[in-house]
């Protein structure tokens, strides 16, 4: 829990928001803003988070007991119960446009999914290095459907072996990135312990909105999970929220400082971003309000 406690608690707008003095709704929330005020007054002191956990565990029943989950799985499950007690969350909410194209007559039909991350394939087969930006790259990539996943094209009136295509359609304050290290077979999990290099003071996006304006973004925290299946650890990196922006490692109880050099490893997990310089405007879509988002993705 800590790991993903602490990525948020990182958050610029999250940090600002829930360190105000005013009353919370909802118990999630009020128990979030305690442990937020504690973490960030307790000087070098530890903090029992067993209220917060109680929450936690009322709202997500999946999380209940002391057993190791997915710190993604985790984040999207905070997400969604502070979601339901106030609006702040919103600052991780972006859009997609995923369309579908008829190969014969380019008829194209799209729609528009809200996300609050975004989880990028990694190559199964082994390999030294990859970029984030070619993982986004596999993300957003075209494929047909399957043959028995047919589309009927509304303008060729029959069924066809359309090809998928994902753009971003609309850039969150919060970007966030899941490494899909975590892989199903038939018989077992498995993790991809692939190394991604990844950007920490600039991670440029305009080439993937479609008004190409400057859409930039900085690392400010990371989640990482060390070791194998069942047997791992999660740990955290996060940037202070001051004018010293000094990085530092979060084990549970322990804390230091670290390079940032030593920010970009094996073990990233999660990813997250905040967007710096001018706002960014994308073309608005037909989509259902904020207060309806799905924060499942």
């Amino acid at each position: 829990m800590n790991s993903a406690v602490q990525c948020l608690a990182h958050t610029p707008p999250m940090h600002e928001y829930f360190l105000r003095d005013h009353t919370h709704q909802g118990e999630l929330a009020k128990a979030f803003g305690k442990l937020l005020t504690e973490l960030w007054s307790s000087g070098t002191n530890a903090v029992a988070p067993s209220v917060f956990k109680t929450k936690v565990d009322k709202a997500a029943p999946q999380f209940t007991g002391h057993y190791q989950h997915d710190s993604h799985e985790l984040l999207l499950a905070l997400l969604t119960g502070l979601h339901q007690d106030s609006d702040i969350v919103n600052v991780f909410q972006g859009q997609c446009k995923s369309s579908l194209v008829c190969p014969v007559c380019g008829e194209t039909a799209n729609t528009y999914d809200s996300f609050t991350s975004l989880s990028l394939p990694l190559p199964s087969t082994p390999t030294w290095s990859i970029s984030l930006l070619s993982c986004l790259d596999e993300y957003l990539g075209e494929e047909p459907l399957g043959p028995d996943n047919m589309w009927l094209c509304p303008e060729c009136k029959d069924k066809r072996q359309a090809y998928k295509k994902l753009d971003l359609w609309k850039l969150p304050e919060i970007l966030v990135f899941q490494l899909k290290r975590f892989k199903t077979s038939k018989y077992f999990l498995k993790k991809i312990d692939a190394f991604v290099d990844f950007p920490v003071d600039e991670l440029d996006l305009s080439k993937y909105v479609e008004n190409g304006e400057s859409c930039l973004y900085e690392l400010y925290a990371v989640s990482n999970h060390d070791g194998g299946i069942g047997l791992g650890h999660y740990t955290a990196y996060a940037k202070m929220i001051d004018d010293d922006n000094e990085w530092y490692w979060y084990d549970d109880s322990l804390v230091s400082p670290v390079d940032e050099s030593e920010i970009v490893s094996s073990a990233a997990y999660l990813l997250f971003y905040r967007r710096v310089g001018s706002e960014i405007e994308t073309k608005s879509a037909e989509v259902s309000k904020t207060d309806d988002m799905d924060l499942s993705s």
